[in-house]
This record gives structure tokens, C-alpha cells and sequence, in this order.
């Protein structure tokens, strides 16, 4: 904290959450730039100077823990679903290797929950047995309407060895 300052908040109101409890994650400080390039300084920053990161997070023990992004919050019928918590079930599911969740259109909705999973080696994996430990799992709103399971040969990775996340949307729906 000795170059900049940072907090956690509540997104809607911008009040400080006590430590351990999720909010958005915003700095400010020397380094940080003035403004965004074709932005205001209104829409960048905070009335106290803190930098909107988008980032989901919480404080504990004077540390920052990261939980994902408020942009990839799944808006689904009126409920907020984490990606990041979806997948973390998928992932614990002995034959699943890597999932990737991401919202995609839905005419009633607004969005459904859709998961792209890599099985492990030698794994033969079926849409109904990764949505039934999904239920045991999740509430019923965070349950993937749709899983495609694809082998590691044809699951997109970045050199970095994670999910090329955005090759894999577009994959399954252009669009979006």
C-alpha cells in the first residue's frame, strides 16, 4: 500500500464491505492513469479517485483474493450466476479435465448457462451425468442448460496452458 490505496465495495452503491465479504476491487494511486483514452474521468473513477477495476473480489488478512469479473456474471431469468463457481464444480468431476462457463442468449431468459468441458485422457463423458452432478451440486439456476464435452485435442488452450476462453465462445456461439 506504500504506491497506491485500494478497496473493496459494493458495486451498486460504492459503500466499503468489511473484510471477507465479496465486492468490486478499486485503486487509486500515483502510477494510475489520469483517464482512458475517449472517456471521462466520471466514468473511469470513483468520486473518491479509485479506479472502477470491474474486478470481483474480497479482503482477508490484509490480503486481495480475486473471484472473477462483473462482466462475466451470468444474468440468467433475474439471478446472478458466478462462472467461476460453476466451473469449479464441472472441474471437480472426476473425468472432466477443464470447463469453461459463459452466458449465451436466451429469448425468455436473458441468458442460460452454457459449459464447455475437456475430458480427461481415456474419458468417455455424457451431457446427462455432468448435469446430474451439477444438481447435486448447484442450485437449480446455475445448472448448465447446455454441455459440450470435447476431447483436449479440440479444447482451445493459450500458450500460458489456461482455456482460450474467447476462441471457445466464439466456437459455440459466433454471435455472442
Amino acid at each position: 500500500r506504500d504506491y497506491f490505496d485500494y478497496k473493496i465495495v459494493d458495486p451498486e452503491t460504492g459503500v466499503e464491505v468489511p473484510a471477507g465479504h465479496e465486492g468490486e476491487f478499486r485503486v487509486r494511486g500515483m502510477s494510475l492513469m489520469s483517464r482512458m483514452y475517449k472517456r471521462e474521468r466520471e466514468e473511469t473513477f470513483d468520486h473518491d479517485g479509485y479506479y472502477r477495476t470491474g474486478d470481483k473480489g474480497y479482503l482477508e488478512d490484509g490480503r486481495v483474493y480475486f473471484t472473477g469479473r462483473y462482466s462475466e456474471i451470468i444474468k440468467s431469468a433475474g439471478a446472478n450466476v458466478s462462472p467461476l463457481e460453476v466451473e469449479a464444480v464441472l472441474e471437480a468431476f472426476p473425468d472432466v479435465h477443464t470447463a469453461v462457463v459463459f452466458g449465451a442468449p436466451h429469448p425468455d431468459r436473458g441468458q442460460e448457462v452454457v459449459a464447455v468441458v475437456c475430458a480427461r485422457d481415456n474419458a468417455t463423458l455424457g451431457e446427462p451425468e455432468i448435469i446430474n452432478w451439477c444438481r447435486k451440486e448447484l442450485s437449480g439456476y446455475k445448472i448448465p442448460a447446455r454441455v459440450y464435452i470435447l476431447a483436449a485435442d479440440d479444447f482451445p488452450m493459450l500458450p500460458s496452458g489456461k482455456p482460450d476462453r474467447r476462441t471457445i465462445r466464439a466456437r459455440h456461439y459466433p454471435s455472442t
